[in-house]
């Protein structure tokens, strides 16, 4: 092993997208040919050029976090985090 580096282990995956939340759903949606594509949502896109998105729609995140939690971390944090607990 080469000085300075250290080995890293896969243990596990997470995943957090418009097709589900783990693995086994995103996978199945996949082989099935569907898609997480669609009108948007979550905020107006009035001002954009353009309507769709792969927005991740169930999401609630009272599901993973305190009402703190939720004040500190921004949406793309959370999905972060919940994704690498997952793993």
């Amino acid at each position: 092993m080469t000085k300075g580096r250290q080995r890293v282990a896969v243990t596990g995956m997470g995943i957090l997208c418009a097709l589900g939340s783990s693995f086994e759903q995103v996978f199945a949606s996949m082989k099935e040919g569907r898609t997480g594509i669609g009108e948007m949502q979550r905020f107006p896109t009035d001002k954009f050029h353009s309507r769709i998105g792969a927005e991740i729609r169930d999401y609630n995140p009272d599901d993973y976090f305190s009402a703190s939690e939720q004040q500190q971390y921004d949406l793309c944090a959370q999905y972060a985090i919940v994704a690498a607990r997952n793993a």
